[in-house]
């Protein structure tokens, strides 16, 4: 019984020893995943924003078709200030384009909040994170339809110009230019949810920064590292830097996050901690 109560004894110590051991080692950095965490609600989201839009440029496109061939400019008398007139403000006018925009990227923005803190696994304040979401797609979506309108805007005024410039070109090849393509659809849908994706991130990374002060947070830039990667962000995959620095590319350009380099970017970031290992 007593080389028992020995063991026993000698086994505990050790445990004990052990776990102060332990204690005393720093925890390893968490890896870096390899491919995106909630890749496929991402998709989701472009999906939805991309029929909000495809759904206003049908919309603009049946106005413009309406007043091109009820009211189609003259050759003779034709100005270039028609397309001011005709595609003015009221044209664009649209009470269903921005709630449904504002709500697809509150959406996203807070989903890549959601990103963040799963990745680094530091508890925060998820409501008052959500509720600055709101906040900031609201403030942005004005800029954003405006940014839209004005391209849209540009485009009619450039057709129009070719209208009046060049005696062969008929109305119907107007109607042909006008910009309101599933492409182009689609093209800001990706751009836009990278961006509320990034926006979401860094709202849950100012918030983590705060209730969390002493933790290094770093954060690293993916390519989808397909063949469709292009040369401007293709430099910047797998490059880590801490969370508040900008990531630089081989010419020495700055970017925050994707988004930034172009339009219709794909790429993603994951952060880690010192702590989450």
């Amino acid at each position: 019984m007593a080389d028992r109560d020995s063991v026993r004894a000698e086994l505990k110590s050790a445990i004990g020893l052990a776990a102060e051991y332990l204690q005393g080692v720093p925890a390893a950095k968490a890896a870096h995943p390899k491919t995106e965490p909630g890749a496929a609600e991402r998709r989701r989201a472009e999906g939805k924003l991309e029929a909000v839009i495809r759904a206003y440029f049908g919309r603009l496109e049946k106005r413009a078709k309406a007043k091109l061939n009820s009211d189609p400019p003259a050759k003779k008398s034709a100005k270039a200030s028609y397309a001011d007139t005709a595609f003015g403000a009221d044209f664009f006018d649209d009470d269903e384009f921005e709630p449904a925009l504002v709500d697809v990227l509150t959406g996203a923005t807070q989903s890549g909040a959601l990103q963040f803190t799963d990745m680094v696994k530091l508890e925060i304040d998820g409501d008052a994170v959500n509720k600055q979401a709101v906040t900031a797609v609201e403030k942005y979506a004005f800029d954003l339809v405006k940014g839209i309108d004005d391209t849209s805007r540009e485009r009619l005024r450039d057709a129009i110009s070719e209208f009046i410039q060049n005696p062969g070109t008929t109305i119907g090849d107007v109607i042909d230019m006008l910009p309101f393509d599933d492409a182009r659809a689609q093209l800001i849908a990706t751009t836009e949810i990278t961006r509320a994706y990034a926006s979401g991130q860094k709202l849950a990374g100012d918030a983590t920064a705060e209730a969390w002060p002493d933790v290094t947070i770093t954060k690293m830039w993916h390519t989808n590292n397909d063949s469709i990667v292009c040369p401007l962000c293709e430099p910047l995959n797998g490059q880590e830097v801490d969370r508040e620095e900008p990531f630089v590319d081989d010419d020495g350009n700055e970017y925050d996050a994707p988004g930034d380099p172009h339009p219709g970017d794909r790429c993603w970031v994951s952060y880690r901690t010192q702590i989450n290992g």
